[in-house]
């Protein structure tokens, strides 16, 4: 039964060439098009997620129009006094943090060896209010006690104190 169903959907096609092919194209259209709106939907609906308080946390942004009518730019940074002037503008604001990334040199005490590290981040006391990062050692409330405080990943710290504890090393 099912074998002529299928050899009649064939002839019906075969004898209809044209309206066939458009039948078949919009279709495949149509398909390809709830495919790329539904992956758009759930990358958006996804994107840092993985934040607890990750629908009340938003990104500040400026446009850049170039005086001379050039291209317009979309910057993701901003100058410093941003945040300190946007908490005391919007009192709604629960915390303002800052982060502006740097590449230091690196080296250990005592040793002649130093290394460009990127991924570093300059950032506010008020970070860990805002993003949920677990940390292995430390406190995060006593950690911006004091001025040049670090905090490095696990493979940084292995890189530089290797199995010794980073906790406290310069």
């Amino acid at each position: 039964m099912l074998k002529n169903y299928v050899i009649i959907a064939f002839r019906n096609l075969s004898s209809h060439r044209l309206f066939s092919f458009i039948n078949i194209l919009g279709l495949a259209i149509g398909i390809a098009c709830v495919m790329l709106i539904t992956l758009f939907v759930v990358s958006e609906s996804g994107y840092d997620s993985q934040w607890i308080n990750a629908d009340r946390t938003y990104r500040v942004m400026r446009n850049f129009n170039p005086p001379n009518g050039g291209t317009p730019l979309f910057l993701a940074t901003n100058a410093p006094p941003v945040g300190p002037l946007l908490q005391r503008d919007y009192p709604q604001f629960e915390h303002v943090v800052r982060i502006m990334d740097n590449t230091p040199i690196v080296s250990l005490p005592n040793s002649p060896d130093s290394y460009y590290e990127p991924g570093f981040y300059f950032v506010d006391s008020d970070i860990f209010s805002i993003f949920n990062v677990r940390l292995i050692e430390g406190d995060p409330q006593a950690l911006f006690d004091g001025p040049l405080q670090i905090v490095v990943t696990e493979s940084f710290a292995r890189k530089y104190f290797g199995n010794s504890s980073a906790l406290g090393q310069t």
